[in-house]
């Protein structure tokens, strides 16, 4: 499963928000048909395609975040349409034992790094609290397959943890049941890393050291 040649649109050789919107989408057009029946001798190839689409979406944010450049608000729209659906696929791949845990993982990976590109710059805390729970869930799904990347989506969720640890709760009983809800699954998915590594890798045990302040 081959990946496109990316175009560069400028002079500094770098991709641009809509090279990357269109590579993210020309990637998940190949992919999602095969999703629908997965085998096993296919698992590492589409593993491998959606965790560059992962990176893809994650490289879309970080250059959204970084520059001025205006972001066309069906761009946002689609990758948050695109994540929910590979998430809520990744729901019903949770069901179905013959389902390779490494797909299920990076299903869950892509799914959310496009809701995260699709997040608003100040995102609410709702928008906190969901991604703070696919984030922290995410991680989990590594937990058994990938200590490498369950690392570095956990050190994700540890941020948008302080990000909403800041805010003040809301009096509404859903919202406040929805972010405890949140939490509990940060600091779950935290301790399952732990039993299965025995120790805290160094990245968690930097955020740790931040929240402790």
């Amino acid at each position: 499963m081959p990946g496109k040649r990316r175009k560069m649109d400028d002079a500094s050789g770098k991709p641009s928000l809509e090279s990357l919107f269109e590579e993210i989408r020309a990637s998940l057009a190949i992919v999602k048909p095969v999703l629908a029946q997965i085998e096993q001798k296919e698992a590492r190839d589409v593993a491998q395609a959606l965790h560059s689409i992962a990176k893809l979406a994650e490289s879309f944010t970080k250059l959204r975040n970084a520059s001025d450049e205006i972001v066309a608000e069906t761009f946002i729209d689609q990758l948050d349409v695109e994540g929910v659906g590979l998430w809520n696929m990744s729901i019903f791949m949770a069901k179905n034992d013959d389902v390779p845990t490494e797909v299920f993982a990076a299903v869950r990976y892509a799914g959310f790094r496009l809701i995260e590109a699709g997040l608003d710059a100040n995102p609410s805390q709702q928008a906190l609290v969901t991604i703070l729970e696919l984030s922290s869930k995410v991680g989990m799904a590594f937990a058994a397959v990938d200590a490498e990347l369950a690392d570095e989506v956990l050190t994700n969720a540890a941020s948008y943890e302080r990000s909403l640890n800041v805010l003040p709760h809301s009096i509404d009983p859903s919202a406040a049941q929805n972010r405890a809800r949140a939490t509990v699954v940060y600091y779950t998915s935290r301790m399952e890393a732990v039993g299965i590594y025995g120790y805290f890798t160094p990245k968690i045990q930097l955020s740790l050291g931040m929240e402790a302040k």
